[in-house]
């Protein structure tokens, strides 16, 4: 007879991450800011993955947000950041022939400065991914729902799917 194995072990992985960029002193001219080069950005398969790539934060537009502040257009070009907050929970269960299953809960959110850092403004996302253990590395599927209700945000897209090689940490 053969009979399946349920190993009823799972792993609990946590991890949470933030970052700031100071400007620095530039001789006589005064402070200067972070070059667009180094800043940081969110959003994606290794960070929130609620939303699509370097979509978490700050961005410019034309003519995208309506007199109240409310995306209308999710044709933006993401600025990134100074000042970061993001982390993950997660869940992860694999069987004896490698197959796994994840379930997943980031959050983020990205800030043009420093001194507007404020974790209330923490972007939340959930999701469940599916795993398999192969001879070149673990490769990783993940479906994610983005929970965010702000207006700024209001025309991105509230799932996403992100497909990548190893654990997202």
């Amino acid at each position: 007879k053969n009979k399946a194995v349920i190993n009823p072990k799972g792993v609990f992985a946590m991890r949470g991450v933030t970052g700031f960029i100071f400007p620095y002193l530039n001789g006589v001219q005064g402070v200067s800011p972070a070059p667009y080069a180094e800043h940081i950005f969110l959003g994606g398969s290794s960070n929130v993955r609620g939303w699509g790539k370097n979509r978490l934060g700050p961005y410019v537009c034309e003519g995208c947000l309506n007199d109240n502040g409310r995306q209308v257009s999710a044709d933006i070009v993401p600025i990134g950041g100074t000042a970061s907050l993001w982390g993950s929970l997660e869940y992860r269960h694999y069987t004896p022939d490698g197959y796994g299953v994840v379930l997943f809960n980031d959050w983020g959110m990205l800030w043009e400065l420093p001194e507007e850092f404020n974790v209330r403004e923490l972007s939340p996302s959930v999701g469940i991914g599916g795993r398999y253990r192969s001879p070149i590395g673990s490769l990783r599927l993940d479906v994610a729902r983005n929970l965010n209700q702000e207006a700024r945000f209001a025309a991105e897209d509230n799932w996403t799917v992100h497909f990548s090689m190893a654990e997202a940490f």
